[in-house]
């Protein structure tokens, strides 16, 4: 899918449930781009998101067949919404440099084995929500800083909200996990 001849103004673009089957390149996408959706297709092979419009501030890319590591330590600081689920990306989920402005992570049914996390991510955020549920198991989780906090939802699948609030430690719900206490010293 070739996205580096779209016109240099273009701001949003919708490619979701198209069919659309092939590797695709998001290396030289408009520099103006805000919203990218490329959800519910057929695109496969690895997909750089190191190299994004620096404006960008959503990114759908689920429901696809995407492989190898997905590297997020180069995110546009303005981006606000990442949704990767269901795709086959694997190894490490390293946020430790996710973007302030990180609302909402929906990388669910994916098959990472390991979370990354940094205190400073969210030193701008109000809250972010993140679904990581359906993914192999994340344990031993990393050491969880104050703004983390866990929330169990009988109604969805348990998600993991990252909120500026001064806990001294949790209980993990993570699906297909059992309970983990987690502490630390403030």
């Amino acid at each position: 899918l070739k996205l580096s001849a779209l016109p240099q103004g273009l701001q949003w673009l919708s490619l979701s449930v198209n069919s659309l089957s092939s590797t695709v390149d998001l290396t030289r996408l408009p520099s103006n781009l805000t919203f990218l959706d490329l959800s519910y297709n057929k695109l496969f092979g690895p997909v750089d998101v190191t190299a994004l419009p620096p404006g960008l501030e959503e990114l759908n890319l689920q429901m696809n067949s995407f492989i190898g590591n997905l590297d997020l330590r180069s995110l546009p600081l303005t981006l606000r919404v990442l949704s990767g689920s269901f795709n086959s990306w694997n190894d490490t989920l390293d946020l430790s440099a996710a973007p302030a402005s990180l609302l909402l992570v929906d990388l669910t049914h994916c098959l990472f084995t390991r979370l990354v996390l940094s205190a400073h991510i969210l030193s701008g955020a109000q809250e972010m929500k993140m679904d990581l549920s359906d993914n192999p198991y994340f344990l031993p989780l990393p050491p969880t800083p104050a703004w983390v906090k866990v929330i169990s939802s009988s109604q969805s699948s348990d998600s993991l909200a990252l909120m500026g609030q001064q806990l001294r430690s949790f209980t993990a719900m993570l699906s297909g996990c059992d309970p983990v206490n987690i502490s630390w010293q403030l």
